[in-house]
């Protein structure tokens, strides 16, 4: 999976090859992005956990929103604000 922020601040999530902008589930006028008091600011985490429980090593960017954290590898994230 891949995530940006586009340069108004809204999420977009890669999904089948597009990206596309989740919308708000608390004003469906709108969409999920960086004007939210419940979007956080991306963070740097420098270690994971592979699916099998070992650790590995790389980077990985932690996107804090309303009701989930998105994490995902460096790479795979791009903020264009």
């Amino acid at each position: 999976m891949k995530i940006r922020i586009n340069i108004k601040g809204e999420l977009e999530i890669e999904r089948v090859g597009a990206f596309k902008k989740p919308m708000c589930p608390f004003n469906p006028r709108e969409y999920c992005g960086d004007w939210c008091a419940l979007f956080g600011e991306p963070e740097e985490s420098p270690a994971f956990f592979e699916s099998d429980g070992t650790s590995g090593t790389g980077e990985l960017v932690e996107l804090e929103l309303c009701h989930k954290t998105i994490v995902v590898n460096k790479e795979d994230f791009e903020d264009l604000r």
